[in-house]
């Protein structure tokens, strides 16, 4: 396995659509408080451009303003309008987390 971090800024493009192509699959990391950007949109399409299985990790929920559901939302309406794909949820809170009820069409493992 190999990690890549591609910076989510539009001068590196060219350094993530040449990444992308090297893989077979994908995670795509969110902020939890900033959620997603325009270039995470330009990810994801380049994703599905390759065809890769993707992966949405939501991170820095321990952020203040961090929002959990707010960004997987933001997925439902701003990502995954370009796919049939759905989400699976999964997740593994610490003994200082709380989450708020999911909202609807969400699955929480």
């Amino acid at each position: 396995m190999s990690v890549i971090d591609t910076p989510d800024c539009v001068d590196f493009t060219p350094e993530v659509d040449n990444a992308l192509r090297a893989f077979d699959a994908a995670v795509l990391v969110l902020s939890g408080v900033d959620g997603v950007q325009d270039q995470s949109i330009d990810v994801d399409k380049k994703m599905i451009t390759y065809q890769l299985p993707r992966l949405v990790f939501i991170n820095n929920l321990d952020q203040k303003g961090a929002n959990l559901w707010e960004v997987v939302n933001q997925v439902n309406f701003r990502l995954m309008d370009w796919t049939s794909s759905s989400i699976l949820m999964l997740l593994i809170p610490n003994s200082e987390w709380t989450v708020a009820p999911n909202p609807k069409n969400t699955i929480v493992v």
